[in-house]
């Protein structure tokens, strides 16, 4: 199914915790020490985020859809991708399968250089923008299922977008309040149902006042959200 793709159990045959499942899933240098994979008693591998490869997942779920399209060609796929917010519009046009005549990225601006910094920072900047830019392309890539051979594919791409103060979503936003309720009311709150929304939080009056513009400005940039959707943006 995953094309050059280890088996975690074949080289850890050991069943683990769902606890340590997720925390193999976020194990960044610095943040979490590297996995060891043992197979009778020897070291098979270590094991490390897979956002150092592609942080979206997108790889996974392009061979996933082959896979389904392959065994089941008469199976109805439905890919639904929610963007990093902190993409440039060039690459948010990406995703949404646009012409690939679009510039590559912005234009190239100033940057410091130091020939002896350089050779730390070169290996770091070349690592973090290529894991993005892998995830870029493997949203152009799903969102034109005909090129991809996902034919009979419907393929929605949401805009996650600053909200606020340009405060970003959380890295971890399924521990963040703040960023659950942004994609909540994305997708499900009308501008009129923000205060009522929001009941439940019991926010201080101060905050609860600050939450309210800040959240019924993230209505007004889900604007293509809702039209995906079907709801024709209001």
């Amino acid at each position: 199914m995953f094309e050059d793709a280890y088996d975690f159990y074949d080289l850890n045959p050991k069943a683990i915790r769902t606890s340590t499942a997720v925390l193999n899933s976020a194990r960044f240098t610095v943040v979490s020490p590297p996995g060891r994979l043992m197979k009778d008693g020897s070291t098979t591998g270590g094991i490390i985020d897979g956002g150092y490869f592609e942080n979206g997942g997108l790889e996974t779920i392009y061979d996933l859809a082959r896979f389904i399209k392959i065994r089941k060609a008469d199976r109805k796929i439905i890919i639904v991708l929610l963007n990093d917010d902190t993409m440039s519009e060039q690459d948010l046009a990406r995703h949404l399968g646009a012409s690939s005549s679009l510039a590559v990225a912005d234009p190239p601006a100033a940057q410091f250089w130091s020939p002896i910094v350089s050779e730390v920072t070169s290996i770091i900047g070349g690592l973090y923008h290529t894991r993005s830019a892998r995830g870029t392309l493997g949203a152009k890539r799903l969102s034109a299922p005909g090129s991809s051979g996902l034919t009979e594919t419907t393929f929605y791409s949401f805009n996650l977008r600053p909200y606020g103060n340009g405060w970003h979503t959380a890295m971890s936003w399924a521990l963040s309040l703040g960023s659950l309720d942004v994609m909540d009311v994305s997708f499900n709150v009308r501008e009129d149902e923000v205060s009522e929304f929001l009941k439940s939080r019991h926010y201080l009056p101060a905050m609860m006042k600050v939450q309210i513009e800040n959240l019924k400005n993230v209505i007004l940039k889900a604007k293509v959200n809702r039209i995906a959707l079907g709801e024709g943006g209001n």
